[in-house]
């Protein structure tokens, strides 16, 4: 019987950092679930993909997927890439990002770990196997859609790996520019890596925000333009918020989070990371920075932060009006 989204406890789970912080994360997810369609408050909208999710035949081996697949590129640079430019390669890595978009968005959590490696749960959602993913993600009642903006350039790697630059909205706020990696195994490709490139949406205006983390022990912060005294910061509302993730000096992967804060706990002193509406969800590798871009927001109190740690304000004023 295939597993699904809402099959499973997330209270049973608790065996590593990665399960908190995947726990975390998700958890936030319950606004803007697979059947959502995100609503432009600025300009940006995209139908979340609903196409048949094509699952690998059989259950997936979470024995053996235990075991981190071989990512010839997670812990040294990267090869030289090759443009492609045949037909066959370029639908085959297309079909292989929107058909797990539409497994993801169907909720069917076999599917979804037959179509990715090991190193792409550690490194996009910090857990060790395909198994402890499948016990939290069952755990959540919904999970935030993607919708698959555009699908841009295909390249391939001596280390025999594939690429796909697309652009994607997750959830109802979170536009991402990123490559996907892929690796062939049993004549499918599958997601082995995400890397976020420089988000560029189709708006009329942005404005940058920056967060960092100094070292490996220190909390968030905002690198400029915080309050002395909450350590939050306010910004008018913009068509989309840049927001700078920097975890430059640090040597552990860490993840982020950014939540809107329900209206009844707006207002009051945020020390850990709330529960609240998902908006955005980041994951940075040691020494990495990283961009999203956060659109369709609306006014109020958010929250960016370590899920199950601290957190730092942010609010989100009324625009300001033209001169």
């Amino acid at each position: 019987m295939s597993r699904r989204v809402g099959d499973g406890m997330v209270g049973a789970v608790g065996r590593s950092v990665g399960a908190a912080a995947l726990t975390g994360v998700m958890a936030l997810a319950g606004v803007a679930g697979a059947g959502a369609q995100a609503t432009p408050v600025g300009g940006i909208a995209a139908t979340p993909a609903s196409g048949e999710c094509e699952a690998p035949e059989g259950t997936p081996d979470m024995a053996a997927m235990a075991s981190p697949m071989a990512s010839p590129a997670a812990d040294e640079a990267a090869p030289a890439a090759t443009p492609v430019g045949d037909e066959a390669t370029i639908e085959a890595a297309t079909a292989a990002a929107e058909n797990l978009a539409n497994c993801w968005n169907a909720g069917d959590l076999d599917a979804v770990l037959g179509l990715v490696t090991p190193n792409l749960l550690q490194t996009k959602f910090g857990v060790a196997d395909a198994e402890e993913a499948a016990e939290v993600l069952g755990g959540m009642e919904t999970l935030p859609a993607y919708a698959i903006i555009d699908t841009g350039d295909v390249q391939t790697y001596e280390d025999g790996r594939a690429s796909l630059d697309f652009e994607y909205l997750l959830g109802e706020h979170q536009y991402t520019a990123a490559r996907w990696y892929m690796v062939e195994a049993n004549g499918r490709l599958l997601i082995d890596e995400e890397e976020l490139l420089l988000p560029q949406p189709d708006v009329e205006a942005s404005s940058v925000i920056g967060v960092a983390f100094a070292d490996d022990e220190s909390p968030v912060a905002y690198g400029q333009g915080a309050d002395e005294e909450t350590g939050g910061r306010a910004v008018p509302l913009l068509p989309a918020i840049i927001l700078n993730a920097d975890n430059s000096a640090g040597t552990e992967r860490r993840f982020l989070s950014v939540v809107r804060v329900p209206e009844d706990e707006a207002g009051t002193p945020v020390t850990e990371l709330p529960e609240g509406d998902f908006v955005a969800q980041i994951s940075l590798a040691a020494g990495d920075q990283a961009d999203v871009a956060l659109v369709n927001l609306e006014p109020g109190e958010y929250a960016i932060g370590e899920p199950g740690g601290p957190s730092v304000p942010l609010t989100i004023t009324e625009a300001e009006p033209e001169a």
